[in-house]
């Protein structure tokens, strides 16, 4: 089995997860599209982090970085397209522009993860603040293979009795342990499982 992967997300508040929820799941049981509801819903800040030092270390370094940083207030900008996925854009703040609290928090831990040894190619390194879009997935891996899908998925999406909120309030930062089976350059998501293993009150 390849050694684990890390997470480091930005929790949603309820209203939004609970969307987010309900069409993941949606999607899943009516194309079989499983990679957005494997995860909870989240907000990616740091993902598929290979570590070459322990968890405790990891744990430290999202400590020091999330330390005296405010609650973030989350945008919304409808759904991103094209895009191989169907994500929920919140990366803009209220003027139209890169939302910057939510800037300064991703700087904060990408520079507290960089010194931990992470190991990887650029798919499994640390995602450098320049390459940071923050989005909730409603679908993601899977449905970049059935480009075929993506149009009748997303009118299926435009038509779920979900309401999307227009802004999320967002107070918690996660981190999460992720195991497969399959190899990481492969389809992951079939037998990803995770355990939450710490979270964070930004204040």
């Amino acid at each position: 089995m390849p050694e684990p992967r890390y997470g480091i997300f930005l929790r949603p508040d309820p209203t939004m997860a609970w969307a987010v929820t309900q069409i993941t799941h949606a999607l899943r049981a009516q194309f079989g599209l499983i990679s957005a509801a494997a995860f909870p819903p989240h907000v990616t800040i740091q993902g598929s982090l290979a570590i070459a030092t322990s968890v405790e270390e990891l744990e430290a370094a999202v400590d020091r970085a999330v330390a005296a940083r405010p609650p973030v207030l989350l945008i919304t900008a409808g759904i991103r397209t094209p895009d191989p996925g169907i994500p929920i854009d919140v990366h803009t703040g209220e003027r139209a522009e890169p939302d910057g609290e939510l800037q300064r928090l991703a700087r904060a831990i990408f520079d507290a993860v960089l010194p931990l040894g992470v190991i990887g190619d650029d798919r499994l390194s640390p995602r450098t603040p320049d390459q940071f879009h923050a989005h909730l997935s409603l679908a993601s891996h899977d449905l970049a293979r059935r480009p075929d899908l993506y149009r009748e998925v997303r009118d299926f999406v435009d038509g779920l009795p979900v309401a999307i909120p227009s802004r999320s309030f967002c107070d918690t930062v996660s981190l999460f342990e992720f195991h497969t089976a399959h190899s990481w350059y492969d389809a992951w998501w079939e037998t990803l499982t995770w355990r939450h293993l710490r979270s964070w009150t930004l204040r």
